[in-house]
C-alpha cells in the first residue's frame, strides 16, 4: 500500500514539472557471524569454504614500524643459513648486553661488575643469606635490640588531665605488639635498607580500599599492624618529573605480591638514604648495614683463617744432608730422598723418631714468632664495630684479648648514636602509629600526648637510690619556698613505676602538729609573767 501512494506521488509531481529524486531508505543487511576458524583459514567450522572463488585467508603477523627490526640480525653462519643469536648465547662476533657477565644476576645487583661492595646493590637475595653469618646478624640484631630496649612514654604536654588516656593507649600499644613490630622492622632495616609496617583497618583490606589514602579511622576499627619484608613489596609510582615536590622520587604506592597498596598504609622504614639518582637501582630503599660491614667482615674473616693457618703450621722441620748424593739414587728407591721424607711426614708426632746420620746430617726446627698474631686479630675484629658505631662489649658481648676495656664514654656514645637513630627512623611513624591508636578508642585525637623515648642508661641499684634521695631533697625544698604543691609531688611518685609508691591513692596528707615537749609549756608562760 505504501509503495502505491509512493508512485502516485511521484507521477503527479512529473507531470506538474517538479521531478523529485526519491530513494528509498536501503535496509541494512543483517550481519552474519564470523567464526574463529573462518577469520584465520577461510573456512567455517564444518570445513566448508564459503568465500567466493574458494580463496583462503592466510594468518599474518603484524608488520613492524620502520626501525624497530635490525637490517641485520647477529648470526653464525654465510648469508641466510647462518643460526641467528640472541643476547647472551655467546659465541659470535658482534656483542650485545651482559654478554661477558657471569650469570644475568650480576647486573644490577654487584657481581664481577661491582668495584667492591657499597658500590652496587647487593640483592634482597644475596643479603638475605649473608643474615647466616655471626658477623652480619649480630650488628643487626644489637642495634635493633638496643633501639626498642627501654622504648618510650607518652607524655602529657598540656594542662588537661589524661592520666586515664595514657594508661589505655599504653595498654593499647601492648596488646598490639607495637613495640615487637618495631624491634623486627628495625632489623629488617639494617639487614635489608628497607622495611614495611602495613595498618590493618577493618573492612579496608580488599583491592579497592588499599589503594586509597589513609587519612583517619573510625572508632573501634583498628585490628593491628604487620611487618613486612622487603622483598615482597615493589614500587609502583613515584614523582620523578618535580624535584621541589616533597614527593619527589618516594613512591606513592607499592605492589604488595601483586596487590596495589598506598604509602600511607604500608609504613616505610629507611636509616641510610641514598641519592636520587640510586633510589630506582636500590628499589626505594636505603643501604643495608650489612653491605657497610661487607669489607670489614671479609677483613676480618680473611686474617682469622690466616693466622689459624700460621698456628697449624708455626714450625717447619728442617733436615740437612748431602742432597747431591741422595738424588742420584731412585725416586721410588729405599735409599732415596723422597722415600725418607714421606716416611717422616706420616709418621711425625710427638711421640715420633727420626733417624739421621750423625756425622753429614742434622735436624733442625724453624718457629714462627707468634707473640703479635693476637694484636693483628684484635685490630681486625675490633674494625668491624665501626659501621655500626657500637661499642666492643655490645658487639662482641665480651671483651676480646688483646682489646682495650670497654669505657663508660664509648657506652655513652653508642646511646648518643642509638638515640638519634629513634628519632630519625622511628618519631615519624611513631606519631602516627599513635594518632591511629586514639581514634580506634575514643574517635579523637589528643594534640597534647607525645611520646618520649626514655634514656638509654640504666643506672644500678645505688646509683638509683642516690637519684631518690636527690630528688626527694629537691621536692622536700619546692614544697617549703612554695613552688610545688605536696600533691603534685605525690602524683609524681604515683606514676613512676620505679618509685616504690606507684601505688598511693587519694590527696598528700596535710603538716602534722607537732606536740609540745615536757617543759616547753611551763617555759612560755613564765615569759608571759608570774602564774596566778
Amino acid at each position: 500500500m505504501v509503495n502505491f501512494f509512493t508512485r502516485v506521488r511521484n507521477a503527479w509531481r512529473v507531470l506538474w514539472g517538479r521531478p523529485t529524486a526519491v530513494t528509498e531508505p536501503v535496509k541494512p543487511e543483517p550481519a552474519t557471524g564470523l567464526s574463529w576458524v573462518r577469520a584465520i583459514v577461510g573456512k567455517d567450522d564444518t570445513g566448508f569454504d564459503p568465500l567466493p572463488g574458494g580463496t583462503r585467508q592466510e594468518y599474518r603477523l603484524p608488520e613492524d614500524l620502520p626501525g624497530v627490526r635490525p637490517a641485520k640480525m647477529p648470526s653464525k653462519g654465510d648469508g641466510h643459513n647462518g643460526t641467528v643469536t640472541l643476547a647472551m648465547d655467546g659465541g659470535y662476533e658482534e656483542h650485545l648486553a651482559t654478554d661477558s657477565s657471569p650469570d644475568p644476576s650480576s647486573w644490577g645487583f654487584g657481581g664481577s661488575g661491582a668495584i667492591g661492595p657499597g658500590l652496587a646493590f647487593l640483592g634482597f637475595p644475596y643479603l638475605a643469606e649473608l643474615q647466616q653469618i655471626t658477623e652480619y646478624r649480630t650488628p643487626c640484631e644489637s642495634l635493633a635490640t638496643e633501639m626498642t630496649r627501654r622504648w618510650g612514654k607518652l607524655k602529657n604536654a598540656g594542662k588537661k588531665d589524661l592520666t586515664e588516656k595514657i594508661k589505655e593507649i599504653t595498654q593499647c600499644l601492648d596488646d598490639m605488639k607495637v613495640r615487637e613490630h618495631f624491634r623486627w622492622a628495625a632489623y629488617m632495616t639494617e639487614s635489608f635498607g628497607r622495611s614495611h609496617l602495613y595498618v590493618s583497618v577493618k573492612n579496608q583490606d580488599d583491592d579497592r580500599n588499599r589503594q586509597l589514602p589513609l587519612t583517619e579511622i573510625s572508632k573501634g576499627s583498628l585490628l593491628g599492624f604487620r611487618t613486612i619484608e622487603p622483598y615482597w613489596v615493589t614500587p609502583y609510582s613515584w614523582n620523578a618529573t618535580h624535584p621541589e615536590r616533597p614527593d619527589f622520587y618516594k613512591p606513592s604506592s607499592w605492589f604488595v605480591l601483586g596487590r596495589k597498596t598506598h604509602s600511607s598504609r604500608l609504613l616505610t622504614f629507611i636509616f641510610r638514604e641514598v641519592p636520587d639518582l640510586l633510589k630506582p637501582a636500590y628499589s626505594f630503599g636505603g643501604i643495608a648495614l650489612t653491605q657497610l660491614s661487607m669489607p670489614y667482615v671479609n677483613r676480618w674473616l680473611r686474617t682469622a683463617k690466616s693466622v689459624n693457618d700460621l698456628i697449624n703450621i708455626f714450625s717447619i722441620v728442617t733436615l740437612s744432608t748431602d742432597l747431591a748424593t741422595m738424588l742420584q739414587a731412585p725416586v721410588d728407591g729405599k735409599g732415596s730422598l723422597m722415600t725418607r721424607l714421606k716416611a717422616f711426614t706420616q709418621t711425625r708426632d710427638n711421640r715420633g723418631v727420626m733417624a739421621i746420620n750423625k756425622s753429614t746430617e742434622e735436624l733442625s726446627m724453624q718457629n714462627v714468632p707468634l707473640g703479635s698474631l693476637d694484636k693483628l686479630q684484635a685490630q681486625a675484629q675490633e674494625h668491624m664495630a665501626t659501621p655500626a658505631r657500637m661499642s666492643l662489649l655490645k658487639f662482641f658481648g665480651i671483651t676480646p684479648s688483646g682489646l682495650n676495656a670497654t669505657a663508660e664514654p664509648e657506652i655513652n656514645a653508642q646511646n648518643d648514636y642509638v638515640h638519634s637513630m629513634q628519632e630519625h627512623g622511628f618519631n615519624v611513624h611513631m606519631r602516627f602509629v599513635l594518632d591511629r591508636v586514639q581514634e580506634h578508642l575514643y574517635g579523637v585525637i589528643e594534640q597534647d600526648l607525645l611520646w618520649e623515648w626514655l634514656n638509654l642508661y640504666e643506672p644500678n641499684g645505688k646509683e638509683k637510690a642516690e637519684i631518690r634521695k636527690a630528688d626527694a631533697d629537691r621536692d622536700a625544698v619546692y614544697i617549703e619556698k612554695g613552688v610545688i604543691d605536696p600533691n603534685e609531688v605525690r602524683n609524681r611518685l604515683r606514676m613512676d613505676p620505679e618509685s616504690g609508691y606507684d601505688g598511693l591513692e587519694g590527696d598528700a596528707p596535710g603538716p602534722q602538729e607537732m606536740e609540745p615537749m615536757p617543759g616547753e609549756e611551763e617555759e612560755i608562760d613564765t615569759e608571759e609573767g608570774p602564774p596566778k
